[in-house]
């Protein structure tokens, strides 16, 4: 079952590819070439914010769960999930 799983899904990837290299970005000029160019860092910088965030929510439950339990280091989690946020904060409107 693991196998078939892993055939699948590395055929897909295959698929894919293929399919990316056999469109290719068509380009006429170099100022076409950034515009393209930035469309994907932007696409790139999109993702790595959902999937910050998505870190930044299980750590906040982890720290609500460890404050109601009366864990004995609940305090220092929740003030470094709130250190890090900020630091998040100030880094995405840095870029």
């Amino acid at each position: 079952m693991k196998q078939l799983k892993k055939t699948a899904l590395m055929s897909a990837v295959a698929m894919l590819c293929t399919k990316a290299m056999s469109q290719g970005i068509k380009v006429s000029s170099l100022s076409d070439l950034e515009s393209k160019a930035q469309e994907g860092t932007d696409s790139v910088v999109n993702i790595s914010k959902y999937g910050i965030g998505g870190v930044f929510a299980v750590a906040l439950i982890f720290v609500i769960y460890s404050i109601a339990t009366n864990q004995p280091h609940a305090k220092e989690y929740g003030i470094g999930w709130v250190v890090a946020f900020i630091f998040y904060l100030v880094a995405t409107l840095a870029i």
